[in-house]
């Protein structure tokens, strides 16, 4: 069997196991996955690669429309809400701080005996 697939340039069942774990590795497994891309020493690991890549691609696109259905829907709601959260801190400082100085007036009017 090994003889087999050392003739025809086949892989086994583990290889592909291997290459996958590789091909998870940021960076070095990314630089590996590009070079089994386009250098077709094994035909399969180089369609495997291939697959590999374009999954990979297809995950980052569908992941970065899905980030940005998320921002347009609940990241506005959510910039919104904080704007809302602000104005009313500013409402309740300005408020504090006149409550604050009648209170001051107040005292500095107390004369005591």
């Amino acid at each position: 069997m090994a003889r087999y697939q050392e003739e025809n340039n086949y892989i086994g069942a583990w290889h592909y196991v291997g290459l996958e774990i590789l091909y998870s590795i940021p960076v070095i497994g990314w630089i590996f996955l590009l070079v089994h891309c386009f250098i077709p020493e094994k035909e399969n690991r180089m369609h495997f690669a291939r697959h590999y890549f374009v999954r990979l691609l297809l995950a980052i696109v569908i992941l970065l429309i899905i980030a940005l259905v998320l921002y347009l829907t609940v990241g506005r709601q959510y910039m919104e809400h904080q704007n809302e959260i602000e104005d009313a801190f500013k409402t309740f400082q300005k408020n504090y701080e006149e409550i604050n100085r009648d209170f001051n007036k107040t005292l500095n009017n107390i004369k005591f005996d």
